[in-house]
């Protein structure tokens, strides 16, 4: 009975997770992506389709992020420059918006941009 309890609660929280992750998937940064692996990895404990699918991601992810950032010295300077918008941007937002959220919108914003900057130069910075 014990193991059938578990065996629930570890599916009940692998899937919400899951769930929480397409409900967070709209917002800038990694949005829903964390809570996705970790859904997928507790699901795995006992889900041989869960684990098949952590295989892959893990297999695959490398290559994903070498095709969106190659090393090229162009496109490396193409995402230095969208990064540097995107702290003017979230400096405007700062300054000049008088709403609320002004904190919440500008801080994903920086964080995106800090990401990119570091993995479109992660080559340059591995050399040294």
């Amino acid at each position: 009975m014990k193991k059938h309890i578990k065996r629930i609660s570890y599916d009940f929280v692998g899937i919400s997770l899951i769930i929480l992750s397409a409900l967070l998937g709209w917002l800038p940064g990694p949005g829903g992506i964390p809570l996705l692996i970790a859904g997928l990895a507790i699901l795995s404990v006992h889900n041989k389709w869960a684990h098949n699918i952590l295989v892959f991601v893990k297999k695959n992810a490398d290559s994903f992020f070498t095709a969106v950032f190659p090393n090229n010295k162009k496109i490396r300077i193409l995402h230095t420059m969208v990064a540097l918008f995107l702290f003017g941007l979230a400096i405007f937002i700062y300054i000049y918006l008088d709403n609320p959220y002004k904190i919440m919108l500008s801080i994903p914003i920086v964080a995106i941009a800090i990401f990119q900057i570091t993995y479109a130069n992660r080559f340059i910075i591995n050399k040294h």
